[in-house]
């Protein structure tokens, strides 16, 4: 688990996102309220600097979603932000496999230290943009600006613009049917087999995170054979048909799932392996064969 006065400082930011609205005012301070709403009505597209709540700041778009929760608490996604504490550390190689803007991107780089390394996948260009300008002065930290699948080669993108960027997708369907029905522009983009771009730059990696937006599935096909050889950890978005068959194969090669209801909670899954899958929005895959020292650190 990552040290005691990092998980004081997240702690303390779950708590500023989970206070009362008025107690978030006198915490927050009304001024990030007042640029998210004026935003949101007036000013789509706006940059802002977010400072982050385990130290630095990032470049946010508002008022896009994630955007809005990074500007105001300095965290975003308490779930997968209290997974990847656990399951990342000093001198791991992490791939983030759709780094969005960035937020995990940095996170990840602060936790595995200057003897780490974390690898950034984004295809899109305007995200990939902003992702680039928030991990400038970052030297443990390269950026690629690809997707990653199960063949080397292109495929087209649904892009939904800035304010929606969270669900740019390579797939057919996309995750939010019923607001983002069709997107702004689709064109095509470089699209990686992650286990040749590995072997290509001799790394072994030991936590890969997956947020790729209904091609959960695509991306460990590409990557089976880092999976099988070298057991990284797997953070990975659920609640998908896409997940569920991404899920399925990683059951096959001796990955047990684990849940988190809230923030410090950590539960092993048993039988109901494929219900979880699709009750939880994200989930961690640990190989069978590292478990107990994955317990031991976590």
């Amino acid at each position: 688990m990552a040290g005691g006065d990092l998980e004081n400082k997240f702690r303390r930011a779950v708590n500023r996102l989970h206070a009362s609205p008025i107690k978030k005012l006198g915490l927050v301070g009304p001024r990030r309220f007042l640029t998210r709403r004026y935003a949101r009505f007036f000013g789509s597209g706006t940059e802002q600097e977010a400072e982050l709540f385990f130290g630095g700041a990032m470049t946010v778009v508002l008022p896009e979603v994630i955007s809005q929760q990074i500007y105001t608490y300095g965290l975003f996604d308490e779930i997968v932000t209290g997974l990847a504490l656990r399951a990342v550390h000093q001198g791991d190689v992490v791939l983030d496999i759709g780094a969005h803007f960035g937020y995990f991107t940095r996170l990840f780089s602060h936790l595995v230290g200057e003897s780490g390394r974390v690898i950034s996948f984004e295809p899109t260009p305007s995200t990939f943009s902003v992702l680039k300008k928030n991990t400038a002065d970052v030297k443990n930290v390269t950026v690629m600006n690809m997707a990653a699948g199960r063949q080397n080669g292109r495929l087209a993108i649904s892009d939904f613009g800035l304010t929606y960027s969270a669900w740019n997708t390579l797939s057919a369907s996309s995750r939010m049917p019923d607001v983002l029905d069709q997107p702004k522009a689709r064109f095509d983009v470089e699209v990686s087999r992650l286990d040749d771009w590995c072997k290509r730059e001799s790394l072994q990696p030991t936590v890969i995170k997956i947020d790729a937006e209904n091609f959960e599935a695509e991306v460990i096909a590409g990557f089976r054979e880092s999976l099988d050889k070298s057991h990284p950890h797997v953070l990975m978005e659920a609640g998908s048909t896409e997940a569920l068959d991404a899920g399925r194969v990683l059951f096959g090669l001796g990955y047990k799932l684990f849940i988190s209801e809230r923030p410090g909670d950590l539960r092993a899954v048993g039988d109901e392996v494929e219900a979880a899958l699709a009750r939880y929005k994200d989930v961690l895959f640990v190989h069978s064969s590292s478990i107990e020292s994955f317990l031991s650190l976590a």
